[in-house]
């Protein structure tokens, strides 16, 4: 048999595509995580970063500091005669950061919501009570 040159073509490489969604989630070598899921752990840190502020600060207010004791004296007048106004700013406070947290996907979420605005009535109500014992009303000399 006398050799014949090969006359057919070979194969066309496979057009490049996306990768299936499995593996775009979790990345070319199934180690690391896709972009969405990088974004949602910052959202989740970022939302766990204010609440720890919003407990620094609270805390802060709360101690023995000379600039705790200032700021506390100087919201008195607010805290002991005007409740309404307080719980106004704490409600007003609460519900802007609702409006720049991650979505609420699941009950647990709900729940850490619901718990922390009930530490946040009761750090209020406890501060409102301890400045009213520090700072008591002057009786008014007319």
């Amino acid at each position: 048999m006398p050799d014949q040159p090969n006359t057919t073509p070979p194969p066309e490489p496979a057009p490049a595509s996306e990768p299936p969604e499995s593996a775009a989630a979790e990345g070319s070598d199934g180690s690391e995580p896709s972009r969405r899921h990088r974004v949602v752990v910052r959202e989740r840190a970022l939302f766990v970063l204010v609440i720890g502020l919003g407990f620094v600060f609270g805390g802060w207010l709360a101690g023995p500091g000379r600039h705790a004791v200032a700021v506390r004296r100087f919201l008195t007048p607010y805290l002991r005669d005007n409740p309404v106004a307080v719980y106004s700013v704490v409600v007003l406070l609460f519900l802007l950061w609702l409006a720049f947290i991650p979505g609420i996907d699941n009950l647990g979420q709900i729940l850490v919501i619901v718990l922390l605005a009930g530490l946040a009535v009761v750090g209020v109500e406890v501060l409102r009570r301890r400045t009213a014992q520090e700072f008591p009303a002057q009786p008014n000399r007319s």
